[in-house]
């Protein structure tokens, strides 16, 4: 039995469909890069305060490095279907996100060279996350609703980074900004040579001209209806990921414990892309699932809100196995039903760059100038409104997949 395979009822294995081996380094790969992930939620933010940068801009710097991605995961998914070159460009990569970490180590002292390659990291970090999925997604044929159970050693490094960085207080101390500089190019260099343990893939047929292709597809109302509820969702999740240590300092709650929230956030993310599988497989689950995501996002931001007990606090973040992890396996195995083989990684550019680029822009530029301007609890509020606006058009999009003739239907 293939690793961590789980075989699904009324689902046929194909033999060599992926190999214990890629799937092996497709497990490092993701839990390298999002370990260095999970050291910047924490605590990127704080380190940017410590060299003079408020909260607004802070966020505006999180907000130039999210819009930044939504152009990189594009260009890194389109260059990839049309040269075949996949594995190499991730390495490229995961190369350049450490190099901007030595890079930053060097420009401490300068605050306009540090802003330039903290905003240039978010290209390199968005092509090693829009690559190693579309080639997992390759590698898994048709069994896409497979994604998860692999994609979860992801949350694993988010949630060890996360946790390491928030119990040891390191913003405390004054040699970590040195510590953190080279943990995360060490992480990232690991990834870099990972790639080379990958097995070469089959090359599919290319599709003759990936721009038109792109834009049918993305034309059509029940996909602009999709990609408006990915961003809101997305955008609504601005204050967790650049501002979660900032929003419960002032609420009085340490950093320990946001520490313990991430952890708990992890936790329910990897049993949630573990779960995953099973609840994918079934057509009739599909939207149920996202409704049930969609309404418990909303339930999380409002709650959030009036939050200062640290222990609710911690298990309020661990809904976010809920409105992350099993929401973008679903959005995966959507998009990977609307695309055919050949533009996989273009269509996780598009999924990565117009939906989490976009929505990452705004959700962090908002937050950021309403912790800054307003309260935190304000900022939470904005955050359900996010999510609000991604339950409309989920509601959209589901009518409209109800109303199409099934022979016309893209996704499930």
């Amino acid at each position: 039995m293939p690793w961590v395979s789980i075989p699904l009822k009324g689902h046929r294995m194909q033999n060599g469909e992926i190999t214990t081996r890629s799937q092996m380094v497709f497990g490092f790969g993701y839990f390298a890069l999002y370990f260095a992930l999970g050291l910047e939620i924490v605590i990127a933010t704080p380190i940017l305060q410590t060299l003079g940068i408020g909260a607004g801009e802070a966020g505006t710097l999180w907000a130039g490095r999210s819009l930044l991605s939504v152009l990189g995961p594009v260009v890194w998914g389109y260059y990839a279907d049309k040269t075949q070159k996949g594995p190499r460009m991730l390495q490229v990569s995961f190369f350049g996100a450490a190099l901007c970490h030595l890079c930053m180590w060097q420009l401490q002292g300068h605050a306009v060279g540090l802003a330039l390659f903290f905003i240039l990291l978010g290209f390199f970090i968005s092509g090693s996350v829009v690559l190693v999925d579309g080639l997992l997604l390759k590698s898994l044929g048709n069994a896409h609703h497979r994604y998860g159970q692999i994609r979860l050693f992801g949350g694993l490094g988010f949630g060890l980074g996360a946790f390491w960085a928030s119990q040891t207080e390191l913003a405390l101390v004054s040699e970590f900004v040195q510590s953190f500089f080279f943990a995360s190019f060490g992480t990232y260099f690991a990834g870099t040579l990972a790639v080379f343990f990958l097995p070469a893939m089959a090359l599919l047929p290319r599709e003759q001209n990936i721009l038109r292709s792109v834009a049918r597809l993305c034309g059509s109302l029940p996909v602009l209806c999709l990609l408006i509820m990915i961003i809101a969702q997305w955008a609504s999740h601005g204050l967790y990921t650049g501002f979660l240590a900032v929003a419960a300092s002032k609420n009085g709650i340490s950093l320990a414990f946001v520490g313990y929230a991430v952890v708990a956030a992890i936790v329910a993310e990897t049993l949630c892309l573990f779960a995953s599988a099973r609840l994918l497989a079934v057509k009739a689950r599909v939207m149920p699932v996202l409704f049930l995501i969609l309404a418990v996002t909303i339930f999380r931001w409002l709650f959030s809100a009036s939050v200062t007990e640290p222990w609710r606090f911690v298990w309020t973040q661990g809904l976010h196995g809920i409105t992350f992890g099993l929401f973008h396996a679903w959005a995966v195995l959507q998009f990977a039903k609307i695309f055919p083989a050949q533009l996989r990684q273009t269509a996780q550019g598009w999924l990565l760059g117009a939906g989490y680029g976009l929505g990452g822009a705004l959700g962090m530029g908002i937050s950021g100038r309403l912790l800054e301007n307003a309260s935190v609890a304000s900022a939470w509020q904005a955050m359900a409104a996010f999510a609000a606006v991604a339950l409309v058009a989920g509601t959209l999009f589901s009518l409209l997949q109800r109303n199409t003739p099934s022979k016309e239907k893209a996704l499930v």
